[in-house]
């Protein structure tokens, strides 16, 4: 299980994390949602989005391509053929001012932490088309975010620094 430690030191992280997403992916706003019991709950990075720390999301297919996420451990979107959008991913879309979402586990355990972005659907084809860009992104994420290996973690610019050279 991801441990994370204080706010403080969560949020820096989340941040670089979040503009490493956008500068080299063109992905729109996210945030994080973790497990808390039987749900996952939101962690922003910016302001403007904390609302959506209030909304829980149910693990699993009642939550969505959120939920699909961190129960199954793998990338999903708003575009997955075998189901439709969710009212839960029709409000996240919203929230976040996208056409879609892009959901990435960070972990192998179940449920899963998932960084959640807004994309546009031409993003999404782009992005399935290089699959391992994600997964390696989602890595250094997930790296990035473990804050309980006591060892120092990724600056914004040297994780996007290790970030560029995958891509």
């Amino acid at each position: 299980e991801m441990k994370l430690g204080p706010e403080g030191e969560l949020l820096p992280r989340l941040q670089a994390i979040m503009s490493a997403g956008r500068s080299l992916y063109g992905l729109g706003e996210g945030l994080l949602y973790q497990p808390a019991g039987e749900r996952l709950q939101g962690r922003v990075a910016w302001l403007h989005l904390q609302r959506l720390e209030e909304l829980f999301i149910p693990i699993g297919p009642d939550g969505g391509s959120v939920g699909m996420a961190a129960a199954l451990g793998r990338v999903t979107t708003t575009w997955d053929a075998h189901r439709p959008a969710s009212i839960l991913d029709d409000q996240l879309m919203r929230a976040l001012s996208g056409e879609g979402l892009i959901c990435l586990p960070l972990s192998a355990g179940r449920p899963a932490p998932v960084l959640v972005f807004a994309l546009t659907q031409a993003k999404a084809a782009a992005l399935a088309a290089r699959p391992l860009l994600l997964e390696h992104f989602a890595q250094e994420a997930a790296q990035s975010l473990d804050l309980g290996t006591g060892t120092a973690m990724a600056s914004d610019i040297a994780l996007q620094d290790r970030v560029k050279r995958v891509v």
